[in-house]
């Protein structure tokens, strides 16, 4: 009797015990969540998808952020048929916090980007984003301090210098990307003298792995550089992860809105201190549609379809997409345009090809999706000295290497240091010679100089204002039917 109700009494004592912690994390601890996404690309279908996880989880709007991490407006004939207007609706719609500029929020010119801004109900972030009088930028918000529960947030957005040769030219005349690093902790010091216990960059700098340590400053970088950032969410270099350095989370979802992620941040209320952040990665392939936005999907989607989902053939074989090597879409591209232009060869960049083609019937969607950019087809003269230059620019390790047609075979040693990997280049099957003049297919994007492609406009210029994937649509029409895969063996690269 005495084990009994000293037991009783155990359980009595363990249950009170349980019920006081209990009632002191609910009314101590408070959970504050951030839904984020980066590099969508116009993909208008995600959004929905967004909007059904936040009411299924029921999450609470006082205590919600949704923040983007850059190139949201393009890459679709959704978007880009509205210039972008498409998706700032329904980041409007869904109650977008912020959304750093990327890159290619400048592909419809700047003058766009300001109507874009103007129209958003979020803020569109960029703090190194200027004018040629270091003067911030009318359209961007310096940075956003916020309210989330009881926490005092403060958000703020970078963007890559690199962007200077990514985005076309003439739509940056006016435009100048400042120190990443330099800018981040100046507008840190005034974060932390606002006594804010939450300090967010959102980045369109990204991180990769996979290449080598450069000039570029990344997402790692700055952690490193400016350790009192809590949390960086990344975009730019199309990768998923997360990781830690020193008290810093970098995260970063991929593309194309395959995933978006969840951070939930616990905090302490009393002295309202963050003491834990778990992320996760959310799949929507499996997620419905949230019923307010779908209907504004579906009302951009029928102003396009007429145009779009006509079939123009068919494709017999895989034509896949690789910007580190040989792409198979590459050749394909490539040699139609040297075809269209009539010139010794034609070159384009990888980062102009943004995805694949699947066997199976191509519709103009297709065709946009992997050639989303306005690209025209220039022809020009060249050295055989530029030439080799061009080629040792395109295995740098900045961009995604050059793509050819096949007029072309290029071996390269990547080994050797920068400038001297190119150990052979044949024309037509004949080395290149230094002093002879070349006429050259490219696209409009390389022509202006983009990626650092200054070469291309020493001589002359001619551009034919031909769409490049006019003539992809012209050619698969023309044939109806692809049947093989284009000649490979064009570029070569050696490890040893």
């Amino acid at each position: 009797m005495k084990f009994n109700f000293k037991y009783k009494k155990l359980v009595s004592v363990s249950i009170s015990l349980f019920v006081l912690i209990f009632v002191f994390y609910k009314t101590t601890v408070e959970h504050i969540d951030i839904i984020y996404t980066n590099d969508l690309h116009g993909r208008l279908n995600i959004l929905p998808k967004i909007e059904y996880y936040i009411n299924q989880k029921n999450l609470d709007r006082g205590r919600l952020l949704l923040l983007d991490a850059g190139d949201f407006i393009q890459g679709t004939p959704e978007s880009d048929f509205f210039k972008g207007e498409s998706m700032v609706e329904l980041f409007n719609a869904i109650s977008y916090t912020a959304a750093v500029v990327g890159n290619h929020e400048f592909d419809f010119g700047e003058d766009n980007l300001v109507k874009l801004a103007q129209k958003a109900k979020f803020c569109f972030l960029g703090s190194n984003i200027c004018d040629i009088n270091d003067n911030l930028k009318p359209y961007i918000t310096n940075y956003v301090v916020k309210n989330v529960g009881s926490v005092r947030a403060g958000i703020f957005g970078l963007l890559t210098k690199q962007a200077r040769f990514i985005i076309a030219p003439q739509h940056i005349k006016n435009v100048e990307f400042k120190d990443e690093i330099l800018t981040a902790k100046n507008v840190v010091d005034e974060l932390v003298n606002q006594k804010v216990q939450l300090i967010i960059c959102v980045s369109h700098m990204g991180y990769d792995e996979k290449k080598r340590p450069s000039e570029i400053v990344n997402d790692v970088l700055l952690a490193k550089e400016v350790p009192d950032i809590d949390i960086i969410i990344g975009g730019h270099t199309h990768r998923t992860y997360r990781k830690y350095i020193g008290k810093t989370l970098i995260v970063q979802t991929g593309a194309y809105g395959e995933k978006f992620g969840h951070l939930r941040i616990s905090v302490f209320k009393p002295i309202k201190k963050v003491f834990r952040i778990k992320n996760r990665f959310i799949s929507t392939n499996k997620l419905k549609d949230g019923e307010t936005l779908q209907k504004i999907v579906k009302k951009y989607v029928a102003e396009v379809s007429k145009i779009f989902d006509n079939p123009v053939g068919f494709l017999e074989t895989d034509l896949p997409h690789y910007r580190d090597k040989e792409s198979p879409l590459g050749n394909f591209i490539c040699d139609i345009m040297v075809q269209t232009a009539r010139t010794d060869f034609a070159v384009t960049n990888s980062g102009g090809i943004r995805g694949s083609l699947n066997r199976g019937e191509l519709r103009y969607r297709d065709i946009y999706n992997i050639c989303p950019f306005d690209n025209t087809i220039v022809k020009t003269k060249l050295t055989g000295k530029d030439i080799k230059e061009i080629f040792e620019h395109s295995v740098s390790g900045k961009y995604g290497i050059l793509q050819v047609s096949k007029e072309v075979k290029v071996v390269y040693n990547l080994k050797e240091p920068l400038g001297s990997r190119v150990k052979e280049l044949y024309i037509k099957g004949k080395p290149v010679v230094e002093n002879q003049i070349y006429s050259v297919t490219t696209n409009s994007f390389l022509a202006s100089g983009g990626e650092g492609y200054h070469w291309f406009s020493k001589i002359s210029l001619d551009d034919t204002h031909i769409k490049v994937r006019d003539v992809i649509k012209e050619h698969i029409q023309t044939r109806k039917v692809i049947k093989e895969k284009p000649q490979p063996g064009r570029i070569i690269l050696l490890l040893e």
